[in-house]
């Protein structure tokens, strides 16, 4: 009876606090001020092995270790009702392809999505230019550049842990940053679209986890 209890709650509160834009899809939003960390305390926090948990390549791996600018890490909400989910972490890297349009310029971003019940992991490309006139987001004041990367055969869902897996999909972004304070801060306001094929709510997903536990040791 207590694990049924337990379940129709957090049904629930997943309504409440994950967004889904279809089935197999996340609306999540990265929005507030991160200090830059070094790619290892980033990978701790997410819980991740890049060799062990995603489908990334020598050569992918070993640029991200060698030419990592650094990584920021900020809390993960729900767009709409801005209902804390968890922690997204943003790690660039310089692409050397140069922005053939002038003023912006190109990166390689690896995007962990932290959940209790797990990690999702994103990589792809990703663009940042600055505002023409300037601009005011929540995330903290002015935001000075916007960003962007939609989904296609360099961006997307790579793997995850726990809950997610194995799992593959695609992620689209579109926000707004302040890099007034970079490298030492960046302020987020960033909307994603994560899709992955058959994708459990990650509310439902950890109460799954708890209830095959034994009695008294729900997490």
């Amino acid at each position: 009876m207590k694990t049924l209890t337990q379940l129709i709650i957090v049904i629930f509160t997943t309504l409440i606090y994950v967004t889904p834009v279809q089935a197999d899809s996340l609306a999540l939003r990265f929005l507030g001020t991160g200090e830059m960390i070094n790619l290892n305390a980033a990978l701790q926090i997410a819980g991740v092995d890049l060799h062990q948990d995603t489908n990334l390549g020598w050569p992918e791996i070993s640029n991200l270790e060698m030419n990592v600018l650094g990584c920021w890490a900020v809390p993960m909400v729900d767009p709409a009702s801005e209902i804390p989910l968890g922690t997204g972490i943003d790690c660039l890297v310089p692409d050397p392809t140069p922005d053939s349009q002038g003023e912006g310029i190109s990166l390689q971003a690896l995007s962990l999505f932290v959940f209790d019940s797990g990690t999702i992991v994103t990589f792809g490309l990703t663009s940042v230019r600055p505002f023409r006139d300037g601009g005011i987001g929540d995330a903290g004041g002015t935001v000075s550049h916007i960003t962007g990367s939609i989904p296609n055969n360099k961006n997307g869902v790579v793997g995850g842990t726990d809950a997610f897996a194995g799992k593959v999909g695609a992620a689209r972004v579109s926000g707004a940053v302040f890099l007034g304070d970079f490298p030492d801060l960046i302020t987020f306001d960033c909307l994603w679209l994560v899709s992955v094929e058959d994708l459990l709510p990650p509310g439902l997903a950890k109460l799954e986890a708890e209830a095959s536990l034994p009695p008294g040791q729900i997490r």
